[in-house]
């Protein structure tokens, strides 16, 4: 089952299967076991929130040509795996935000899971450069580029950057 709170009315209300569901600023998402969903955000942005997962859409702003120009979304816990093709040409940003970390992307395919349990986000790049900053007080900025995997401790602190494997 995939859950939204609407952020207008508060109330938890199951997504539909057969009908697509706009998405509001604030509102929140949260998969059951054995469930996922697939967010278009834009025509080359898309966000895949994987099981046992829980996020916020933090922000949703348009410009004067309704296009998406910033998107901010809150991974609480659990995995998503964003492929993001463009926002708008030089100025749009799209941004996942752990309880550690920031990621600021731009054409790129890439997954950050949190664990609630052990308080780490695990970032995979798979195409293009994702920059994360950690949020708490290390200071640390950095830039993890394709098929490279790292983990931030709950310290805020990074582990070496490894290349991915043929499974991840």
């Amino acid at each position: 089952t995939v859950k939204i709170r609407n952020a207008k009315t508060g109330k938890w209300e199951e997504i539909s299967k057969t009908k697509p569901t706009i998405f509001q600023e604030k509102d929140e998402i949260k998969t059951e076991t054995n469930a996922s969903i697939t967010i278009q955000i834009i025509e080359k942005a898309v966000v895949k929130v994987a099981e046992k997962t829980e996020v916020i859409i933090a922000s949703l702003e348009k410009n004067d040509k309704n296009q998406i120009q910033n998107f901010k979304m809150d991974l609480r816990h659990g995995a998503i795996f964003a492929k993001v093709s463009d926002i708008v040409p030089d100025t749009g940003k799209f941004v996942i935000i752990t309880p550690n970390a920031v990621t600021g992307v731009r054409g790129t395919t890439f997954e950050v899971s949190h664990s609630e349990e052990n308080k780490q986000t695990t970032f995979a790049v798979l195409e293009g450069e994702v920059e994360v900053m950690s949020r708490i007080d290390t200071g640390i900025k950095l830039i993890l580029s394709s098929n490279n995997k790292m983990t931030q401790g709950s310290d805020g602190f990074f582990t070496n950057i490894e290349p991915l494997t043929q499974e991840e």
